[in-house]
């Protein structure tokens, strides 16, 4: 994530191209998601919608890690959709 100065938000961009830094060997494939994929700004709502979702998990006996409750939380705010694989992401959708 990278916070910016001016605004005090966060910027979901850098956790996004991580997973393709370490699995992708094209660097065109990164540069074509760059240019594609938006950058969302994760401020004070996000984060109070990612602890409402631990709470949510917990109190239903899911446990999911703190990086895919913000990224849930993240898509839902701003309303985007989020393509997975992983079935943390199944599990909250089921909350």
């Amino acid at each position: 994530m990278r916070r910016r100065a001016a605004t005090g938000k966060w910027s979901m961009r850098p956790w996004r191209a991580l997973p393709l830094c370490l699995y992708s060997r094209e660097k065109k494939v990164l540069r074509d998601f760059e240019r594609l994929l938006p950058e969302l700004e994760i401020d004070d709502s996000v984060w109070r919608g990612a602890y409402e979702l631990a709470r949510k998990a917990r109190s239903g006996g899911v446990s999911i890690p703190a990086t895919d409750l913000l990224i849930a939380a993240c898509a839902q705010h701003h309303d985007a959709d989020l393509e997975h694989s992983d079935s943390d992401f199944t599990q909250l959708e089921k909350l």
